[in-house]
């Protein structure tokens, strides 16, 4: 899900039948159902356009939404991306990265020209994208266990290390003051853990 704040709206992405719940923050009163695709991956909001983005299939696209009319804006194109799924919008650069689940993928879209610049390898079930905006580091975590960290410097983002966190490590967050980047954890030793890590370099 994700939170417009200038409309006071939250979004639902409901993957099964491609459609995304608008709620009313204030009263929690549904306003509205979006039909995207076949299905939906995760969403989010970008303020400087005010727009609604969502990965969806099929076919494989990141879908532009305006909240106020509740309709389909623009619907992107994704090649070489099965299962477009997690996503993650980089405010001041104006890109979103998109997590493929199907064929391990991570891509990248330019909203300015709204076309498709790179496309990388990731983790096998790639699923929750996460951002380090000091270090501007991008983390896509997956299924597999597997955790790739891209540089985001430059136009197209460069990998710098890939590698297996635990079972299951297809969540991640970063907290931006503390510099740690978090990981929940189903299951070590029987119980679930939340794994705090410390980027270096």
């Amino acid at each position: 899900m994700t939170y417009d704040r200038d409309d006071g709206l939250v979004f639902v992405a409901n993957r099964n039948d491609g459609s995304i719940t608008v709620i009313a923050a204030d009263t929690g009163t549904v306003t509205a159902t979006i039909k995207v695709a076949d299905e939906t991956g995760n969403v989010a909001y970008e303020s400087s356009t005010r727009r609604v983005y969502a990965a969806a299939r099929t076919p494989d696209a990141l879908v532009a939404i305006d909240p106020t009319s509740r309709t389909i804006t623009r619907r992107i194109r994704l090649s070489d991306c099965d299962g477009a799924h997690g996503v993650y919008i980089e405010p001041q650069t104006h890109r979103v990265f998109i997590a493929c689940e199907r064929n391990a993928r991570l891509v990248t879209v330019d909203l300015t020209r709204g076309t498709q610049t790179a496309n990388a390898s990731v983790g096998s079930d790639p699923d929750v994208l996460a951002y380090d905006g000091s270090r501007q580091r991008l983390y896509v975590a997956s299924e597999s266990g597997v955790v790739a960290v891209f540089a985001t410097s430059t136009t197209t983002p460069k990998k710098i290390g890939q590698g297996r966190v635990a079972d299951a490590a297809h969540s991640v967050a970063v907290d931006q003051a503390a510099r740690r980047v978090f990981f929940p954890l189903p299951g070590i030793g029987g119980h679930p853990v939340l794994r705090v890590m410390r980027p270096v370099g």
